[in-house]
């Protein structure tokens, strides 16, 4: 499986709903710079945390699917509330 680009898809995510990482971190409770970090894979970031920061920051919901059969699959994206549109990574 390919490693996931949590960074990326952060930063899609945050300029599909038109925010700058200043205006992400003042909602979601953390700095600019970390947003930044996290958008450049220069942080390690745990799904809670990735939590925090999308949920009140985006205002968008993360989702994570995880398929176990003959070949497993792990798909993860993150929804935007009430409009069925998604960002996949």
């Amino acid at each position: 499986m390919e490693p996931v680009n949590v960074g990326a898809m952060l930063r899609r995510a945050r300029e599909a709903a038109g925010l700058s990482q200043a205006d992400v971190a003042l909602k979601s409770g953390t700095t600019r710079n970390y947003i930044s970090r996290i958008e450049n894979e220069k942080s390690d970031i745990q799904l809670e945390t990735l939590q925090k920061i999308v949920e009140p920051g985006i205002g968008e919901e993360i989702i994570v699917q995880v398929k176990l059969g003959k070949t497993a699959k792990c798909s993860r994206s993150i929804l935007k509330r009430g409009s069925g549109y998604a960002v996949d990574f």
